[in-house]
């Protein structure tokens, strides 16, 4: 059977490219004659099967993976019960009570700043340990001390707990498992722990809550959870197929790539952050509902990123380099969805609630895997502790970027205006992150 010229030759290349991949994993070709595309189907199903092999020989580092993430959320973990922590306060400015939720953030940044020399010193699995235990201690805290100080300082020790352990996290998935697919389902399964973490604590702290405000700080037991995990399956130092490769890697340097990749998660995490900053308040603008569809749509966000966490290393490697540009695209669709928002439309906050976590997941994981190799080994856990300062400064920062963004469209504080704001700069991301996608180092983080 004859095939057009241009048919014959892409398939070619696809072939080539398959094989290529297969020699790197040490796969053997078979020597009888067979179509191209039957090659292509048995090269992909190998492939991924020793893939899968790989995760299944070595499920308890990835069960300690995905548990440390259990964690994460925790310092929004109580944000359902502000209300009732505030009326325990009643000399408590609203500004003072929404200290809760912005200490953490600071604590995580200074945390991840120190993670990198401390894990040089005491060694990665003993600084993880230490992250877990400061966190279980200070979360736990307020549920036995009422002093507001305390509380204070006890929040910004959760943000030290989080800001050891993600980081380095992050670094060991790179260090422990092969680059490529693999590293992509890890960084996806790596987010499904962050929501299974999310989802326990809401739910949680709602029911805990009507018990009394002390009982909603219990939801930090999880970490508790997280602990146990870690100690009974994470690795020790000297294990894993990476750390010959590691020591040998020379000194750290941190390339304009990465640096490149750290600030683009800064201005999409210090855009994105609108939708959890002021989605409660568009509800209520717009007529749409009240806290029940806000939380709905709070919790779609985080199905939407569980949901693109389970297969992203397939949908990464069919889409190339194009994935990062579309995860932007996604979210600029989510936010377009808000402006839709309405009484009669309510429906729409739902679905941009389940669009932004679906493009956050997407971008973070894509981003992750940009930076992380644009650097040699020596420099990845330095790159991890910087990426995980730049989603909070962006978190830290985005009510005063979508003031401003408010204020060019028009608005005079209300919600909309801001998302509108941050919808535009999203579509400027978009743009950024489809040119610069494969061009900007970290080009084997992304499909051929």
């Amino acid at each position: 059977m004859k095939m057009h010229g241009c048919n014959a030759l892409l398939i070619h290349k696809i072939v080539q490219s398959a094989e290529r991949r297969i020699e790197k994993n040490k796969f053997c070709v078979p020597c009888r004659s067979e179509p191209p595309a039957q090659k292509i189907i048995k090269f992909n199903l190998k492939e991924r099967g020793i893939i899968m092999q790989g995760l299944k020989k070595h499920w308890k580092w990835v069960v300690a993976i995905i548990a440390m993430q259990f964690i994460t959320m925790g310092t929004v973990g109580v944000a359902p019960a502000l209300a009732q922590i505030g009326a325990a306060f009643p000399d408590k400015s609203a500004e003072e009570i929404q200290l809760l939720m912005s200490i953490p953030s600071l604590g995580t940044v200074i945390a991840s700043l120190v993670a990198v020399p401390v894990a040089a010193r005491l060694g990665r699995r003993k600084s993880v340990i230490l992250g877990l235990v400061i966190f279980c201690v200070t979360g736990l805290m307020p549920c036995f001390v009422e002093n507001w100080t305390l509380i204070i300082l006890s929040r910004f020790g959760i943000g030290v707990g989080c800001g050891f352990v993600n980081p380095l996290n992050t670094a060991a998935i790179f260090s422990l498992f092969n680059e490529g697919e693999e590293v992509d389902t890890l960084l996806g399964w790596q987010q499904i722990g962050n929501d299974i973490g999310y989802i326990i604590m809401a739910l949680a702290c709602g029911y805990l809550t009507l018990l009394g405000w002390r009982y909603a700080f219990a939801v930090h037991a999880v970490g508790i959870i997280s602990l146990i995990l870690t100690i009974m399956f994470f690795p020790k130092d000297s294990e894993g197929h990476r750390t010959e490769a590691h020591k040998v890697e020379g000194k750290t340097h941190l390339t304009g790539a990465a640096i490149f990749w750290l600030l683009f998660v800064l201005v999409f995490e210090g855009t994105l952050h609108t939708f959890s900053m002021n989605i409660s308040y568009l509800v209520a603008e717009s007529g749409a509902g009240d806290s029940v569809l806000t939380g709905y749509a709070s919790t779609l966000m985080t199905v939407g990123g569980a949901i693109i966490g389970l297969f992203f290393g397939k949908f990464s490697k069919a889409l190339g380099r194009l994935t990062l540009g579309i995860g932007v695209c996604i979210d600029v669709l989510a936010f377009a969805c808000l402006q839709f928002m309405s009484e009669a439309a309510p429906f729409f906050a739902l679905a941009g609630g389940f669009l932004v976590g679906f493009g956050m997941v997407i971008v973070f994981s894509t981003t992750t895997a940009l930076s992380m190799t644009s650097v040699n080994a020596a420099t990845q856990n330095l790159v991890s502790s910087l990426f995980i300062i730049c989603i909070n400064a962006g978190q830290f920062l985005n009510p005063y970027w979508g003031s401003f963004l408010g204020s060019l469209m028009g608005g005079d504080g209300a919600a909309r205006p801001k998302v509108l704001g941050s919808m535009i700069v999203l579509a400027i991301c978009a743009v950024v992150a489809f040119v610069a996608a494969g061009r900007v180092g970290g080009k084997k983080a992304v499909a051929e």
